[in-house]
């Protein structure tokens, strides 16, 4: 805090640890996570966030009162669940607490996150259901209503989970046909779900990039020619191999 006369009081040498990238419970860590257990997850999100380091005694009470979470409410849970998936230091975090995000994420058994690198391109639904890959869109259907998602989210994730394997998505008839069935969103999302989980499309990018004018008439939206190329494109940068 700051005084007018004293200028900055810092008691607990917060200052301190922001300059050393250190996370700490002010005061007591377990007294301060049973006052309101919704502290564990958010220390987790700011550390995911900031790259910080949560410290040891910190660290032990996040575990020790993880299961205070059960007393939280769904949608304030998934408010910081889905801002932690998409942080920047998501994967170090989620793979170091899976302990406690399990306990969240039920039905899940196991955080089986693919590999880092693929991971950290996705975009965060593309992370999202790479986490249900196993489990499929049952058990992701099971996961969005127990934290009471929007509708829209569990009908896309259910979708494209539930189209895993049925496309090639090196090829072009499939890619067509991903499309026509799916529909723009989840068949680009169904790549996405892939590049999450270190699949590669070099041979999608240059389809696309030599055929354009096949693919485009597929995507049957009422946009102009330039503005659904410009999407293409915008998809191709995300989608390019790793």
């Amino acid at each position: 805090s700051f005084s007018p006369s004293h200028g900055i009081c810092d008691p607990f040498g917060g200052r301190s640890d922001l300059e050393k990238g250190i996370i700490r419970a002010v005061g007591e860590p377990n007294l301060r996570f049973r006052e309101d257990a919704l502290r564990i997850l958010r220390g987790l999100r700011f550390s995911a966030t900031f790259g910080f380091e949560i410290e040891d005694r910190t660290s032990e009470a996040l575990f020790k009162n993880a299961h205070l979470l059960a007393n939280v409410s769904a949608e304030r849970i998934w408010v910081e669940l889905r801002k932690t998936i998409a942080a920047p230091h998501a994967y170090d975090v989620m793979t170091r607490y899976a302990e406690i995000f399990l306990g969240v994420m039920r039905p899940l058994t196991s955080l089986s996150l693919p590999n880092r690198a693929a991971f950290d391109a996705a975009d965060p639904t593309g992370r999202l259901l790479a986490l249900f890959f196993n489990g499929g869109a049952e058990d992701f259907d099971a996961f969005t209503r127990n934290l009471k998602t929007d509708n829209h989210l569990r009908a896309l994730g259910t979708a494209i989970l539930g189209s895993v394997g049925k496309y090639d998505l090196t090829d072009k008839t499939d890619i067509n046909r991903a499309l026509r069935f799916l529909g723009e969103e989840a068949a680009f999302g169904l790549i996405n779900l892939e590049k999450a989980l270190g699949h590669s499309f070099s041979h999608f990018k240059l389809d696309i990039r030599f055929e354009l004018n096949d693919i485009v008439v597929l995507i049957e939206t009422k946009q102009s020619l330039a503005i659904r190329v410009e999407r293409l494109d915008w998809h191709l940068t995300i989608f390019s191999p790793l």
